[in-house]
């Protein structure tokens, strides 16, 4: 019976350390200050606040990695959402993705609003782990009201005859 455990333990401790060694990297590619959505946009502290606190731990190349997400299996789902929310919207690349021209930065503004407003975003699993991330409603309607006052601003910008020459 002895015997088992040991070899039970042995096989485990090789399983996880094989695993570690094929995890997806975890990375935080540098920032460029000059594409981030702080450079880029007219932030306001509210909104800022929001996104420091809920938001730019997934979609941005700020990613605080947590000691669970250096374990197997938790290592792999922590990478696969960061990677995931990366890739629908960086807020450290919002000049070069979502922020790219005025149409697309304002519809991807409107759905965070939207997301925030209907508690899609921050996701419930990360709530659980980021209790910190939980928004109030004065915290969504902050960051709604500085949503509002952007996509406005872009609006003037799309409209205005040298940006249009310019595409």
């Amino acid at each position: 019976m002895k015997f088992r455990i040991i070899t039970a333990c042995t096989a485990l401790a090789g399983f996880l350390t094989g695993a570690h060694f094929m995890a997806p990297r975890k990375t935080n590619p540098p920032v460029v200050r000059e594409h981030t959505v702080e450079a880029n946009t007219a932030l306001s502290p509210a909104a800022e606040s929001v996104l420091r606190r809920a938001c730019m731990n997934c979609h941005s190349n700020e990613t605080k990695w947590p000691v669970y997400s250096y374990l197997p299996p938790f290592s792999w789902m922590v990478t696969r959402d960061v990677q995931k929310a990366r890739k629908v919207m960086n807020f450290s690349e919002w000049s070069t993705q979502a922020g790219r021209r005025p149409g697309l930065a304002a519809s991807f503004l409107a759905a965070s609003c939207s997301d925030m407003k209907v508690r899609r975003m921050p996701t419930a699993p990360y709530l659980l782990l980021h209790p910190e991330a939980k928004l109030s409603k004065a915290d969504v309607d902050g960051f709604c009201t500085w949503t509002r006052e952007e996509i406005s601003r872009l609006k003037l910008r799309k409209n205005k005859p040298e940006f249009r020459a310019s595409r």
